[in-house]
């Protein structure tokens, strides 16, 4: 509410300064340290970037590759970027699903759960690569593993 009045009598007390060099000192300074304020301005607000996570699985994947999830958050924003993915595997069932799959995995770990695929698919496929993308840190939300969402790639062997 008084941030107006605030700017007023900034500009007011600038404008009175009649030396425009020292003026110019005034005004240096005064953008200086309000530019200070803006290096982590909002930073508890950033949110996951599904983005990042479903443009780089849609550049890297070939055709009849799997997209696995370790949570079922990342169903609908992968959907939301065009990419049909798998629900989250059982354990009852994810022995007998990935005997079935005969082509690259890429699993999607996001947020913690008492069970993840991950032990299996590394004993079962062999990880190609691994890609970090920024997860929220927002402390009202659910924090992803590390703050991160991590996207793996398993090749068929």
């Amino acid at each position: 509410i008084i941030f107006p009045l605030y700017l007023l009598v900034i500009a007011f007390a600038i404008y009175s300064i009649r030396k425009v060099a020292f003026r110019s000192v005034v005004i240096t300074a005064i953008l200086i340290f309000a530019s200070l304020s803006f290096i982590h301005f909002e930073e508890w607000n950033i949110k996951d970037d599904w983005r990042s996570a479903a443009r780089t699985t849609k550049k890297e994947m070939h055709k009849g590759d799997i997209i696995l999830l370790d949570h079922l958050f990342g169903k609908k924003p992968f959907f939301y970027y065009g990419l049909d993915t798998h629900v989250p595997l059982r354990r009852d069932n994810a022995e007998r699903f990935l005997k079935s799959v005969h082509h690259d995995i890429w699993f999607l770990v996001s947020y913690p759960g008492k069970w993840s695929a991950e032990d299996l698919l590394n004993q079962k496929f062999i990880k190609v690569q691994e890609w970090d993308f920024p997860g929220t840190t927002n402390p009202d939300d659910w924090h992803p593993k590390g703050d991160k969402i991590r996207l793996i790639h398993y090749r068929y062997p």
